[in-house]
């Protein structure tokens, strides 16, 4: 696009035709932010569907429902709801995100590993666009190739998203300021800064979520009435390095060691208040990792034993809240 800015012009409507449009306005899309644009709305009813879409020009776009969230201290009697992950645009095609808005769900979490930072390969069913994403601009490039996908399009346009990050979307493997290559660490933090904000332009975030640098508060807290809590988190930006390696290794000590996290500290203090606090809706734990028997599911991310170790921590926390002692993270 031309490197000026533009002025956007947004819809929200009760019925799918805008014949009852409820909220308007405008927002300018700049160049310094990849002329994006988050419209935050207020004052729309609980618990109901709208219908959004922007013009900018003679350009129009399609419109795209969105479900707001129930009323606070209210139960309502169901949740459809939809979650991806890893979704590697060479690896194969996105048909799951087609047949996802075919079900047409009530909200869309998506745990992780929204684009892949690999360099364009052959062989593969799609290839990436470019070079390895390590500047600005290839992240862009990248997050823009994904979004002309047609079956991405509609799962966006179906129903509300929440997301978390897992790795792919910076760097793969990489842990807080460490990235996958030790000899690139020097440089991180920079590439870190021009990934999280791409991430920011290209995502449904509210400017809570604005990134500082390498930073960005990510984590958060979504309440579904009193059906669920989501616990959206952050398992990449403040955790630990991989210890003994990266490697499975018998007889490293440093995997055992009880000071190590995966949240980091201010994290899995926030999570534990937050189990504690909660009230008596049903707690799901949004992350990208699954763990069977407190394990990992591949290698990476220290050791079984230690994960076993560290598990109890939040789950006790969970079980001195005020809602059932039954109650598991699922996610």
């Amino acid at each position: 696009m031309p490197s000026r800015s533009f002025q956007v012009s947004w819809q929200v409507a009760r019925d799918a035709q805008f014949q009852h449009v409820v909220r308007a306005g405008s927002a300018t899309a700049l160049p310094d932010s990849a002329h994006s644009v988050h419209v935050e709305v207020s004052g729309l009813a609980h618990g109901r569907e709208y219908w959004y879409r922007f013009r900018t020009g003679r350009w129009l776009s399609e419109p795209a429902r969105t479900l707001t969230a129930p009323w606070p201290g209210t139960t309502p009697a169901s949740l459809a709801m939809s979650f991806v992950s890893c979704a590697n645009f060479e690896a194969g095609w996105f048909t799951a995100y087609r047949r996802m808005a075919e079900d047409h769900p009530d909200l869309v979490l998506h745990l992780g590993d929204y684009q892949y930072e690999g360099k364009g390969r052959t062989g593969l069913p799609r290839q990436h666009a470019g070079p390895e994403t390590m500047d600005l601009a290839t992240y862009r490039l990248r997050h823009a190739q994904y979004k002309t996908n047609p079956d991405l399009q509609a799962a966006h346009a179906v129903a509300p998203w929440l997301l978390i990050w897992d790795d792919h979307e910076v760097d793969n493997n990489y842990a807080g300021l460490m990235p996958e290559k030790p000899a690139e660490a020097p440089t991180f933090a920079e590439r870190r800064t021009v990934a999280y904000r791409a991430y920011y332009e290209n995502m449904p975030l509210r400017r809570a979520s604005i990134p500082t640098g390498p930073t960005m508060q990510l984590f958060r807290r979504i309440q579904w009435g009193e059906l669920v809590t989501f616990h959206m988190l952050d398992t990449r930006q403040y955790r630990d390095d991989q210890a003994c390696g990266d490697r499975w290794r018998t007889g490293c000590t440093d995997a055992d060691l009880a000071s190590r996290s995966l949240p980091g500290a201010t994290q899995e203090e926030w999570l534990t208040k937050g189990f504690r606090t909660s009230s008596r809706s049903a707690g799901t734990l949004a992350r990208p990792r699954v763990r069977r028997d407190g394990g990992s599911s591949r290698p990476g991310t220290g050791s079984r034993r230690t994960r076993r170790r560290r598990r109890p921590s939040w789950p006790r926390g969970w079980r001195r809240s005020r809602g059932s002692p039954r109650r598991r993270p699922s996610g």
